[in-house]
């Protein structure tokens, strides 16, 4: 019996799917998904990603993603916020695993859950400009300037204002501060 070429391809190591693309597991379609996200292009990265996902749905970094574009997508807030705290609950320590849990808290319209991963992730990664951009558009205030009374008292009232009006840089420039603002290198703005 003479082999066909999907036995040929097999034996090789390699596969062929119905769409005639080599197959080489779940990582080129998770890789595509990533990229599709951050160009906006939903429909296909929800695809990409589910794809991803249901080969190999035990891996953090595919749950997380997957449960980003299911709440950008399709609106699932409920099955993307279980995705991702699952995530963060195999593997804690990524920043980018917060930085999407806060994403789909934002789509569901829950600012202070929001607020709690974005926080944490800074917290892993406080070079993190992405992360600590959405804190500034979420409206996290850094602490009062006289930590012991609250921001309403008249004393922090009016040395915010003095500060802002007298050194505006020094409360714009929080943050990320070493990290240029074009292309997200690490040095620091004063050489050190």
């Amino acid at each position: 019996m003479r082999p066909t070429s999907s036995s040929r391809s097999r034996a090789s190591g390699s596969s062929m799917t119905r769409t005639g693309r080599k197959e080489n597991g779940p990582e080129p379609d998770f890789e595509e998904g990533r990229r599709l996200l951050e160009a906006g292009k939903l429909d296909k990265a929800y695809r990409a990603l589910r794809r991803a996902y249901g080969a190999d749905g035990s891996n953090p970094e595919y749950m997380s993603y997957f449960g980003l574009a299911a709440a950008l997508r399709t609106g699932e807030l409920g099955l993307a916020m279980e995705l991702c705290t699952d995530a963060i609950k195999r593997d804690c320590r990524r920043a980018d695993f917060y930085l999407n849990l806060g994403k789909v808290y934002m789509a569901a319209g829950n600012k202070k859950g929001a607020l709690k991963a974005l926080k944490r992730g800074l917290d892993l990664a406080p070079d993190n400009r992405e992360l600590y951009d959405l804190l500034v558009k979420l409206g996290a205030r850094e602490p009062p300037i006289i930590p012991f009374l609250k921001w309403s008292n008249p004393i922090n009232v009016r040395l915010g204002v003095l500060f802002r009006r007298t050194i505006p840089d020094l409360f714009r420039e929080r943050g990320p501060r070493h990290l240029e603002k074009e292309g997200g290198k690490g040095t620091d703005k004063d050489g050190l």
